[in-house]
């Protein structure tokens, strides 16, 4: 049984190539979704200017929030931006999280404890 899926994007070695992936992906699931249920999109450490080599370690370090919900009768979709699987490198993750299949899991999880 599905609950929750998620679909990494490929590496981006720019502050401005991820950013440009993730704001395409967002106006089109606004396009598609509405208004977002939640979104934040900031920098929590010091970085200066948004110079590429600042915000990439940034990310690295996790100090940043950058992330939009969508709330659906069907579930939640949730827009991130997190640090890559290689150095110096970020990415955009898309999850889906299904409301009934994730009720099922939790409530076969609460029978199991």
């Amino acid at each position: 049984m599905v609950s929750r899926i998620a679909v990494l994007f490929p590496n981006k070695d720019t502050w401005s190539a991820v950013l440009a992936d993730y704001e395409h992906l967002k106006a089109m699931l606004t396009e598609k979704y509405g208004t977002p249920s939640d979104s934040q999109e900031k920098f929590t450490g010091h970085i200066g200017d948004y110079d590429n080599y600042f915000v990439m370690h940034a990310l690295k370090d996790g100090e940043y929030v950058w992330y939009t919900t969508f709330t659906t009768e069907l579930g939640d979709i949730e827009l991130t931006i997190m640090s890559g699987t290689e150095y110096n490198t970020a990415m955009v993750r898309l999850a889906y999280h299904d409301k009934a299949n994730s009720e099922k899991v939790r409530n076969a999880a609460m029978d199991d404890l």
